[in-house]
């Protein structure tokens, strides 16, 4: 146990060569992105807002090309803030709070995204985590408020997510997370650094207690195998990460001096090699295990604002999180690369076309709200060599052209100002 707690402090206070550079890109200030997942390296969705746009709409996006675009699968009035849960792409579940709505809906797709339908509610309550375990079999958790606070309560679907049947309740547990390894044993985190373990497909529970420091919340758990299991969470820079080897009987929690974030998710790929991501405070954001958890290695960023990760065959992986920040990898973390998440009808800066160009490209950009507008062309240095937009605007879509017969082949920047909104995207002159 002590070689546990120094290897787990030498996590903490040292970064590795190998999983140590991240790369980040400016990215639209959206909503936040509170779940992310990935089926395969093309396909995958987010769930999000853009309430930091004033605004009260949420969204499900969807990608087929690997994030290079994304659309709009669903969207509503409300709270984004919930889970998704997809096996092969297809069937597809999200938890969210609709406007008018008391309480939280559960929705479902079956066709990949195309038609949603509501297939269950909780009046004065709310879903937290939802997993689909088998084609037929799914669980979703989450609380219901009792006067004073929240009783955890476990709902269970056996036709794909059709309907659903509220199987137990768990009085005063506010329940955070759910991992089944198949239809009938099953694990369930609650806030105040609790785990429940069922054998029988949720009927009952036995309570494990991991131990963590006092008041300090647990915010995920998952399992990849009837003995082995991880729960993680924090509060204010206390972070924790707790494991067992002998399916939750025991557990053992690592401590660290280091300052750290408040952890939000954990996705083990197998049984040896997973990823934690976290928010608030500082590092780490994100660390990779590679032995189960006994070690950990973080991945640096400039960023602090994780809620979700997902990962597709140990390499290709998502995180994402506030303010429309949404980082990728291809290669298990060992570089991450930002990427520019929109929302419908928010400032947004496109691609120019073509790209590459030789002598004229196109560059379209949408306003949101009236007000002054720059968008400028800047050299690798940073110097500004054209100006095309100095003016107020009011809100609509735009497009200007910028003539570069007189440049010099190479990569240049443009980058749009309009009120709080900035971004920046590159282009490339060939000659």
């Amino acid at each position: 146990m002590t070689r546990m707690l120094l290897l787990l402090s030498t996590f903490f206070l040292t970064r590795t060569l190998l999983l140590a550079q991240w790369t980040q890109e400016p990215a639209p200030t959206t909503g936040t992105m509170w779940a992310v997942r990935f089926v395969s390296e093309s396909v995958g969705w987010l769930q999000g807002d853009d309430h930091f746009q004033s605004s009260d709409s949420s969204y499900i996006f969807k990608t087929t090309d690997g994030g290079a675009s994304w659309t709009v699968s669903d969207t509503w009035l409300g709270s984004s803030y919930g889970a998704l849960s997809t096996l092969d792409g297809m069937t597809i579940l999200s938890s969210r709070s609709v406007t008018g709505i008391d309480g939280s809906e559960l929705h479902r797709t079956t066709n990949g995204g195309i038609t949603w339908e509501n297939v269950a509610s909780i009046a004065d309550g709310y879903y937290e985590d939802i997993q689909l375990v088998d084609s037929q079999t799914g669980y979703s958790i989450g609380g219901i408020y009792n006067g004073s606070g929240y009783d955890g309560h476990v709902q269970k679907s056996t036709d794909g997510g059709a309907t659903w049947m509220e199987v137990s309740v768990l009085p005063g547990s506010d329940l955070t997370g759910v991992s089944f390894i198949d239809p009938m044993n099953g694990w369930v985190s609650a806030y105040w650094n609790k785990v429940f373990r069922t054998t029988d497909g949720g009927i009952t529970w036995v309570q494990d207690t991991v131990y963590a420091p006092p008041n300090t919340p647990t915010r995920d758990v998952q399992f990849t195998t009837a003995d082995s299991g991880w729960t993680v969470g924090g509060i204010s820079g206390d972070l924790t990460i707790s494991r067992t080897t002998n399916g939750g009987v025991s557990w053992h929690y690592y401590e660290s001096t280091a300052c750290g974030s408040s952890l939000r998710e954990i996705q083990m790929v197998n049984s040896q090699v997973g990823w934690v991501v976290g928010s608030n405070n500082c590092e780490p954001y994100v660390a990779r295990t590679t032995d189960g958890g006994v070690t950990w290695e973080t991945q640096e960023t400039s960023y602090n604002g994780f809620e979700s990760i997902s990962v597709v065959n140990g390499n290709y992986g998502w995180a994402c999180g506030e303010r429309g920040n949404l980082w990728h990898t291809s290669n298990g973390g060992v570089t991450w690369v930002s990427e520019e998440v929109t929302t419908p009808n928010a400032s947004r800066l496109e691609q120019n076309y073509p790209n590459p160009f030789n002598g004229i490209s196109n560059i379209e950009f949408r306003i949101s709200k009236s007000g002054p507008a720059r968008l400028a062309i800047y050299d690798l240095i940073g110097r500004e060599i054209a100006m095309l937009v100095d003016e107020e605007l009011s809100p609509g879509t735009y497009q200007r052209q910028w003539d570069a017969t007189d440049q010099a082949s190479g990569v240049y920047y443009y980058r749009l100002q309009a009120g709080g909104f900035f971004e920046t995207r590159k282009l490339v002159l060939i000659r």
